[in-house]
């Protein structure tokens, strides 16, 4: 008897565990709104994790535009890789962190998106791939 409650003891440890983990995990989802709040903070240290964040993306988003040169795609995975592309021959981390300052004070309806849809949507708005 004692066997068996120290295993139902230890089942339910995993499973609230395992629930504590999604739950966190789907909270640290940060949105548009502070992303925002980063780039547009007076300490330079969110700044610079404004900055980073989106020249993680727009890295991304550039190796997309090569994967449209370089790969043998159908039509379907094209248009995919067309809506997180961008075209630039170069950027910086500042001149990201503008782009998507105007955009998001020209959106703020998408403040509740998750951060990476409205640092996608500025970069893409200001170099689309076609």
């Amino acid at each position: 008897m004692r066997r068996i409650i120290t295993r139902i003891g230890l089942v339910v440890a995993i499973l609230c565990a395992a629930h504590a983990a999604r739950a966190q995990s789907a909270a640290s989802i940060f949105s548009t709104q502070e992303l925002y709040s980063n780039c547009m903070s007076a300490d330079p240290s969110l700044v610079l994790v404004c900055e980073a964040y989106l020249i993680g993306v727009a890295d991304v988003m550039a190796q997309n535009s090569v994967n449209l040169e370089i790969l043998p795609i159908g039509y379907a995975q094209r248009l995919l890789f067309l809506i997180v592309a961008m075209c630039s021959p170069s950027y910086s981390g500042v001149q990201l962190r503008q782009i998507f300052i105007n955009w998001a004070e020209r959106n703020p309806a998408k403040w509740s998106q998750p951060q990476a849809a409205g640092a996608i949507a500025s970069i893409a708005e200001v170099w689309p791939c076609r």
